[in-house]
């Protein structure tokens, strides 16, 4: 198949890409036109090539993707723990508030099992 394809005239590639890539610079349609060529002459050869070229940036990929979820779980485990800490203080002022109020409460009914005696009133002399 690439065969048939390798008779292809430049011409006939640079009118191409005249007619579809007008608006590219004159520089950048000659360079397809060079890409086709070999794309068309080898084309596992361009594959294996732009695989090869590619590579290293699909395994920097790989590196950022796992350094990143490494900081996401991070930053989730301490957001945990921020959110433990303020539960817990919410708990402890909850339970102060409910204290100081059956305190306030509790003049006003005794204790269960032992009666309030009233003060005796001491007349103080002048």
């Amino acid at each position: 198949m690439a065969d048939s394809f390798s008779s292809i005239p430049d011409e006939v590639l640079l009118n191409a890409t005249n007619q579809y890539f007008s608006f590219l610079p004159e520089w950048c349609k000659t360079y397809l036109v060079y890409l086709l060529q070999m794309v068309i002459k080898d084309p596992y050869g361009f594959i294996k090539s732009v695989f090869t070229l590619l590579m290293p940036l699909f395994i920097l990929s790989a590196i950022c993707s796992y350094f990143l979820l490494k900081e996401m779980k991070k930053d989730e485990t301490k957001q945990k723990n921020k959110d433990r800490i303020k539960q817990r203080a919410q708990k402890a002022m909850n339970k102060d508030k409910a204290a100081t109020s059956e305190k306030k409460s509790s003049p006003s009914s005794p204790p269960s099992g032992k009666s309030k005696k009233p003060k005796k009133e001491t007349k103080v002399k002048m």
